[in-house]
């Protein structure tokens, strides 16, 4: 209240009001609407009394006060009318500033306008592309979580879950709300889960084939420009189709430049950090080899995952991750560098922890050199965004160009 009580206030002095009751109203936390008019369920029932009794007196101290301002507009309407166009003129610039600094800050990750199509796409690379053509589905299965843009596409249209839920507990549920929506065209691409390699579209297919649906098969094996352009052509945009396949491939070029600083054999940990702001915990998980990053960010860089080089008894593999406790047995493996997908903060502090209780561990290079670089993750969800993810990663760890 205190706050909204001071915007009041400047709205006002803007205005020209400066009336000294219509100050103390708005600046003064004792006078405003910071008072309690009601008493709170805390306080006993031998003392409500009193506080109702101070709730109703500042009750009709707030009413004078309001009485104040507009005895002040009436009597100083000349004022009021000449002030008007002061303040109007004073709002209009910091609407501007504020529409600017929101724009500014924004700019770097601004949504396409998306245009809802009878469309149901089935498979998060499709559900990608279609967002970057401005195109929302009424419906979609894909791995949300792991989409950079996709709590966007959700809010613009229906999700029916993970390929996993698709395939399994939400089928009956999903396929339904698909009957429902009668979507004039289907797209589906088949899943590409690494930690699900069983995962199977075979049996809604033939559930849908037979409510008359005629799915379009979408494939992204051949490269992302063949499916991008058959996306494209599907949904009556290949103009700007071509224009994405352009981007990615200049992008891919300007990647592969990059990609060829960087060092063979570099020994590399993938550590992902998860904070939990509710309770002030930390989380640590490093990917294990055989993942997402070895298939789409090591193997092309020529990099060594060190995660195959740790084991033990208490060494657990769960949705291609091992869970840590420290960054201990990270920095034993001796990596060259490690790179921090997730939240960087819980990963900065446990390297730091880990070098304070073992001072012997800051001659691994990763320590020596702080190669440590928070870096996208990367499951092949947006076929067109790698080449972006992989410039980066390859910048990351080039090696540094020798001081002039």
């Amino acid at each position: 209240m205190i706050g909204t009580n001071w915007l009041c206030g400047i709205i006002l002095w803007l205005l020209g009001l400066d009336n000294s009751n219509i100050v103390r109203y708005f600046f003064l936390p004792d006078a405003g609407g910071s008072a309690r008019r009601f008493p709170p369920r805390h306080v006993p029932a031998h003392k409500r009394n009193n506080v109702v009794d101070k709730a109703k007196n500042d009750t009709s101290r707030r009413r004078k006060q309001e009485r104040a301002v507009f005895m002040h507009v009436k009597r100083h309407p000349q004022s009021y009318r000449k002030s008007l166009s002061r303040s109007a003129a004073l709002c209009g610039l910091v609407a501007a500033l504020v529409a600017l600094s929101t724009h500014s800050a924004m700019a770097g990750c601004a949504a396409p306008a998306l245009e809802r199509s009878s469309l149901v796409v089935i498979g998060d690379p499709i559900a990608a592309v279609c967002y970057r053509l401005g195109v929302a589905p009424l419906a979609w299965v894909g791995r949300r979580s792991l989409m950079e843009n996709g709590d966007v596409l959700a809010a613009a249209s229906e999700t029916l879950g993970c390929p996993n839920a698709f395939c399994g507990p939400r089928q009956e549920m999903a396929l339904k709300r698909i009957v429902e929506l009668a979507p004039e065209k289907l797209l589906i691409t088949p899943p590409d889960c690494k930690y699900r390699p069983d995962l199977s579209y075979e049996k809604p297919l033939k559930l849908l084939k037979e409510a008359g649906f005629q799915p379009v098969f979408i494939d992204f094996a051949g490269g992302p420009e063949p499916a991008v352009r058959r996306i494209a052509a599907a949904l009556d945009r290949a103009e700007e189709g071509e224009r994405l396949v352009q981007t990615y491939e200049k992008g891919m070029r300007r990647a592969r430049n990059f990609m060829a600083r960087v060092p063979a054999g570099l020994r590399l940990a993938v550590v992902a950090g998860t904070f939990q702001e509710a309770t002030g915990k930390s989380f640590l998980r490093l990917e294990a080899a055989g993942g997402y990053s070895d298939d789409f960010l090591l193997k092309p860089l020529r990099a060594v995952n060190v995660a195959a080089d740790i084991t033990g008894p208490d060494v657990k593999i769960e949705k291609g991750h091992i869970a840590l406790r420290s960054l201990e047995k990270v920095l034993e493996a001796r990596p060259d560098a490690i790179a921090v997908t997730g939240d960087p903060l819980p990963v900065f502090r446990a390297m730091a922890e880990t070098l304070a209780h073992r001072p012997d561990l800051a001659t691994v290079p990763a320590a020596r050199q702080f190669a440590v670089y928070p870096l996208p993750f990367y499951a092949g969800t947006d076929p067109l965004a790698y080449p972006e993810v992989l410039t980066r990663w390859a910048l990351a760890l080039a090696p540094f160009e020798p001081a002039k």
